[in-house]
């Protein structure tokens, strides 16, 4: 099969959100002065976000189950997760859950700009499926790679959620091409594999750290011929 164009997932894959410098400095007090252990532990607990809902009430539940369809239920699902996670003062929780959506807290994985530019010489067209429920083009926009992405669709603004397969039709009806002609490159086995029902050829990059991973995403592309 001739791969004729690439969908890509944003968070955990084009993208990661920065837990590893700024996002718990200079934070409204108390927690303005929490010490090296007790952001270690609060970090530690919210790495597993959908082991930690698991104990949220019955509302915070719901909202965190459709958090990525709109945004009073993604702020309603983070502020209660931020609360289990150990963040009691609401100002501390509302400062933390504003720089979880701030573009200037998002960074690309290190081969990010390369795989989009290796496929814009390809003249491979490029659409980006994101389920969030808030908007990520400017984070394109700050790292200058808007040029490089034909489209970019949101769970939010579509109304569904990935596996979804309208989310995939979407995607490749933007791009103008038949699903067995696209790849999807995502993180997560559920929610990215889901395009495989639909015959597209599917890639998982594991979402880890950035220094933990290089080039797998120009890996995804040379495995599908996109070298």
């Amino acid at each position: 099969m001739t791969t004729k164009g690439v969908i890509f997932d944003f968070a955990g894959t084009l993208f990661h959100h920065d837990r590893e410098s700024e996002w718990l400095e200079d934070l409204p007090e108390p927690k303005g002065n929490w010490d090296a252990a007790e952001k270690k532990a609060f970090q530690h607990r919210f790495a597993t976000p959908d082991r930690l809902s698991k104990g949220l009430p019955a509302e915070a539940r719901a909202a965190w189950e459709r958090r990525d369809l709109h945004p009073d239920l993604h702020r309603t699902a983070y502020l209660s997760l931020l609360h289990a996670a150990g963040v009691d003062e609401p100002a501390v929780r509302q400062a933390l859950y504003e720089r979880l959506i701030d573009p200037s807290y998002w960074k690309p994985y290190q081969d990010a700009l390369l795989a989009l530019r290796k496929l814009d010489e390809l003249s491979v067209p490029v659409t980006v499926v994101s389920n969030i429920a808030w908007d990520i083009r400017p984070v394109f926009d700050l790292h200058s790679m808007t040029h490089l992405v034909s489209g970019v669709l949101m769970s939010y603004r579509e109304g569904a959620m990935k596996p979804d397969p309208q989310m995939f039709l979407s995607a490749c009806e933007n791009m103008g091409i038949p699903p067995q002609d696209a790849l999807m490159v995502g993180d997560d086995e559920r929610s990215d594999g889901g395009a495989a029902a639909l015959g597209i050829a599917v890639s998982i990059v594991p979402p880890l750290r950035p220094g933990n991973r290089c080039g797998a995403l120009l890996s995804a592309l040379a495995a599908h011929g996109l070298a």
